[in-house]
């Protein structure tokens, strides 16, 4: 069932306890009031009646008597009352028909009056009996509306209750199962109570922990089987690396950077790469940014100096950085192949410089005219090796001058 229809079912119930007990107390009060009526219409009438003809016996006024002995005969009510007015009709009647000075006056007259009197009576005992019926009607509806006050006191008080710790447990316990997957325990799970949308909800939780933990451990093991071959190919590389994230925080340091930088990995991870920096001169050098690279940094390292390449890329997921990887690369092997290029094209030019050299003094000689004539074919052959001489002093010339710059 679900949980509006719930609530809807209990708030209709409450009202109708409330209807009921509000048709119960008014259709009490108006069989009170009724009962009420009617003793005040009719007994109590009989005995105004019969008070006004014991009033008219006693002054001799036989048209009030006859007057309120019809209003008597029209308002009988209850049981006996008719009999006993019949015999006072016909005792009243038998003392008008007696003569004036009768003897037998006195003995109807006391008929009349102890009809009159059985007829106050009748009705007094009556109005006793009906207000005995209209008290106990009232206790009755009394007892009746106390109980059905007390079902809908119990009621609310349920609802203020349980109500509220149907609809929070489960959400605290919700609650709780979130946290717990915060946490990367998918092993939580909610009890469900119910099938309302409350019991759906705790169904889905917990169908959703149960995929997460499936995935959990079908994949976990890949994961860390990645994970571990990411560090074994940072920890092997012959470059110095370190990771930060996007905090500045560091995520790796590999062997070789340990050892240029000066400290450990296990001190390092997870803490803030600008506060180490504080203590060191080379991870400030590293972590400041620059626009055009200064050229290669030199930095003592196994006992000589060598010569780190430094490069520097964000990590980027989208358009966002989520980190920072700083690679140096050792150039020191690169920079002394480069000298001995350059001191074995400084070698070379400076020796073929001073054959070149002493051939020019040579065809000078031989060029000159107080040793002796040559003839054409020997300055033929003098001006071929004077081009083929200053073409070697122009090679040996432009491989110096490159090698220079």
């Amino acid at each position: 069932m679900k949980l509006k229809t719930k609530l809807s079912l209990a708030f209709w119930l409450f009202f109708v306890a409330l209807l009921a007990l509000a048709f119960l107390g008014g259709s009490g009060i108006y069989r009170l009031n009724d009962a009420t009526q009617v003793i005040l219409k009719n007994n109590y009438e009989s005995l105004e009646y019969v008070q006004e003809m014991l009033r008219a016996l006693d002054s001799r006024d036989d048209a009030v008597f006859i007057q309120n002995l019809d209003k008597q005969r029209e308002n009988v009510t209850e049981t006996g009352e008719q009999v006993v007015t019949d015999a006072l009709v016909a005792a009243f009647d038998s003392l008008k028909a007696l003569p004036a000075g009768s003897e037998k006056t006195a003995r109807f007259e006391i008929a009349v009056r102890t009809h009159l009197h059985e007829i106050w009576d009748i009705n007094q005992s009556a109005i006793k009996r009906k207000s005995e019926a209209a008290r106990r009607t009232g206790e009755n509806l009394f007892q009746i509306i106390a109980i059905l006050s007390t079902f809908l006191v119990l009621l609310a008080f349920s609802f203020v209750l349980n109500l509220p710790s149907y609809i929070s447990r489960p959400v605290a316990e919700l609650r709780d199962g979130i946290r717990q997957i915060l946490q990367r325990n998918y092993t939580a799970r909610v009890e469900v109570r119910s099938r309302d949308e409350l019991g759906e909800l705790g169904t889905a939780f917990n169908d959703m922990a149960q995929k997460l933990d499936f995935w959990e451990h079908s994949n976990w093991g890949q994961v860390l089987f990645e994970k571990r071959r990411i560090e074994t190919i940072i920890e092997q590389m012959q470059d110095a690396i370190i990771g930060l994230d996007e905090a500045q925080k560091v995520l790796f340091i590999n062997p070789v950077m340990e050892k240029l930088l000066g400290f450990s990995a296990k001190n390092a991870v997870g803490k803030n790469a600008l506060e180490l920096a504080l203590k060191n001169d080379l991870l400030r050098q590293l972590l400041r940014k620059e626009e055009k690279p200064e050229g290669d940094l030199k930095i003592f390292y196994e006992e000589k100096e060598n010569f780190f390449n430094k490069e520097q890329t964000d990590v980027r997921n989208g358009d966002a950085v989520i980190g920072q990887v700083i690679v140096l690369k050792n150039v020191t092997a690169f920079r002394e192949l480069d000298s001995a290029k350059t001191n074995f094209i400084t070698a070379l030019s400076h020796k073929l410089k001073t054959p070149l050299s002493t051939i020019e003094v040579s065809l000078n000689m031989l060029e000159d005219k107080h040793i002796g004539e040559l003839n054409e074919e020997q300055q033929k052959q003098t001006t071929k090796i004077r081009e083929e001489s200053r073409y070697l002093s122009n090679i040996a010339d432009e491989l110096a001058l490159q090698w220079k710059n």
